[in-house]
């Protein structure tokens, strides 16, 4: 049963005023991808750096994810729901086909040619046109199919009652983290966090699994790779007084960063996206560089992925302060309408879809913002909607579609409200 209550007067475009936030912030971030990515793309940055027709792929990676967010919004989304568990266990199944295959096609190249190792990692699956990457795409079927699970139960309200939320989470999280991928790994807990909260999840019980989480740090550190523990470490190098504190006492200095010369670390690959993806953000001072210029598109000096996990450097490169702000501030004018559309949505899986896709995409835009500016360690994260490549605008096309049909539908929910539990309710 749907909500007859939207009527033409509330309606702007045929969109609620929280459809149309998160359209027009939508809109506004792809306009400022497809820019830079222009800028880029005429460049004369080697090929090496950044692939030939940036821009003209990326219009085509639009396309495909515009259809595709028109064709999500139109579906209704319970009978999606129907499908949650499904496609999770579809996803689940190309992550491990693509870590199986690709370490085996170490041995059997026609293996590599589909399941390719890329810089030491095993996330695409190649075909003759495009490539996709299963960890983008199981962020719709993880949030699908929590939201499916926890929609009316109550045994998460006690501690024990957590173990299959967990369960749900650490499956796909050990997979992307054999890949390697560290950053689509850091995106899950949040969202599971935060979906258990909406839920009516217990404070004392969450906040418990956090003070158990932070406690496995050390454990966690020690099973990284030495280029995942140097990136870590390369936040701390940034300070001068920790670069001498680690000189003071090599013990610590060779644990934390082995072999390495502490005065040049920003030569290093931990170090040198950092250093010059700060330096970017600097130049552009308050109204930047100026469209297509700067020492980071004439070839003075290079930041790698700047069409990709560094974009938003460049977007200070070449607008500045009021350039990066507004980017946030696009970011901000999503998360309104998805928490709007969460707050007007009664219907429990609808509630926890909308909850879900508003921090997956605060906490993605978060971490990789705060890496360009050397908050946090580098990890492979992209701005969505600005970043190149198909499966993350893809990924985000649907998931925004998602979050559109809920609006659209807003299900009347007969009943007790959803999540609100007596003192009883254990």
């Amino acid at each position: 049963m749907f909500n007859n209550n939207l009527t033409t007067k509330t309606m702007i475009l045929g969109l609620t005023p929280a459809s149309l936030a998160v359209g027009l912030g939508v809109a506004g971030l792809l306009f400022f991808g497809l820019i830079i990515l222009r800028a880029v793309d005429q460049a004369d940055l080697p090929t090496a750096m950044v692939p030939a027709n940036l821009f003209r792929n990326q219009l085509i990676y639009l396309a495909v994810s515009l259809v595709a967010l028109f064709a999500v919004r139109a579906m209704n989304y319970q009978r999606i729901g129907e499908w949650a568990y499904l496609l999770f266990a579809i996803m689940l199944l190309l992550l491990a086909a693509v870590l199986i295959f690709g370490i085996l096609g170490q041995y059997v190249p026609v293996l590599a040619r589909f399941f390719p190792n890329v810089k030491g990692s095993y996330r695409w699956i190649r075909l003759e046109f495009f490539q996709i990457q299963p960890s983008e795409f199981i962020k719709i079927a993880y949030i699908l199919g929590l939201a499916r699970y926890l929609r009316y139960r109550k045994n998460f309200r006690r501690f024990g009652g957590l173990l299959g939320p967990f369960l749900l989470t650490l499956l796909p999280m050990i997979l992307i983290l054999l890949e390697p991928d560290l950053g689509t790994v850091m995106l899950l807990l949040p969202v599971l966090f935060v979906m258990l909260y909406a839920a009516g999840a217990k404070i004392r019980h969450l906040a418990a699994v956090v003070l158990l989480m932070i406690a496995s740090i050390p454990l966690l550190f020690a099973i990284m790779h030495d280029y995942q523990r140097s990136r870590v470490v390369g936040v701390i190098l940034q300070s001068d007084r920790a670069r001498t504190w680690l000189a003071d006492h090599p013990r610590v200095k060779h644990l934390l960063y082995r072999n390495k010369p502490l005065d040049r670390w920003y030569l290093e690959p931990e170090g040198y996206h950092l250093y010059h993806s700060k330096i970017a953000i600097g130049s552009g001072g308050a109204l930047g560089q100026g469209y297509g210029h700067g020492p980071y598109l004439d070839g003075g000096r290079r930041l790698p992925e700047c069409h990709n996990d560094f974009i938003y450097a460049m977007i200070a490169h070449q607008f500045g302060f009021f350039g990066s702000i507004s980017v946030i501030l696009l970011y901000l004018i999503i998360a309104i309408g998805l928490v709007e559309i969460a707050g007007e949505v009664v219907e429990p899986f609808g509630r926890l879809i909308a909850v879900g896709i508003l921090t997956m995409l605060l906490v993605q835009a978060g971490l990789n913002i705060a890496m360009t500016m050397g908050l946090m360690p580098i990890t492979g994260v992209t701005l969505p909607f600005l970043s190149y490549g198909g499966s993350s605008l893809l990924t985000y096309g649907i998931l925004i579609g998602l979050a559109l049909a809920v609006d659209r539908a807003r299900p009347i929910h007969i009943g007790p409200k959803p999540f609100e539990f007596s003192d009883e309710d254990n």
